[in-house]
């Protein structure tokens, strides 16, 4: 651990070590899967993909799965063989499951870019 000491990171990190205990506090209860404000859960009612790894600490797959539940359009989307951050191949695919039953199921068809033009920056459709 001492060559972390020689990181342009590591005075960024030392000079923000005094708040640490409060934002435990603060975010301790939502980590356990408590705390999360009602209202706040009611007004999000667009689908919403809540990403959790199968190599998380338990608490934080216990806190992702407790908001996916909360939200109406919640649902809970588990990465196995990873963790915390992720690849985002690994991601891809249950997002995309994800967004097109999301379409099937609320918004009806998505309007689709005609095949060769531009659906992003850089990006082709591949019709």
């Amino acid at each position: 651990m001492a060559f972390l000491r020689i990181l342009p990171l590591w005075r960024i990190v030392t000079s923000n070590a005094h708040a640490l205990p409060g934002d435990l506090d603060m975010v301790l209860p939502y980590l356990q899967g408590d705390g999360w404000p009602a209202d706040l859960a009611e007004s999000l009612t667009a689908p919403t993909p809540v990403r959790s790894a199968g190599k998380s600490p338990r608490y934080i797959r216990n806190a992702q799965r407790a908001l996916a539940g909360a939200l109406p359009g919640g649902r809970s989307l588990m990465v196995p063989k990873q963790g915390h951050q992720g690849r985002g191949r690994a991601l891809a695919e249950p997002l995309r499951r994800f967004f097109l039953a999301a379409d099937d199921d609320r918004a009806g068809p998505v309007r689709r870019e005609p095949p060769g033009e531009r659906c992003g920056p850089g990006l082709r459709d591949r019709a």
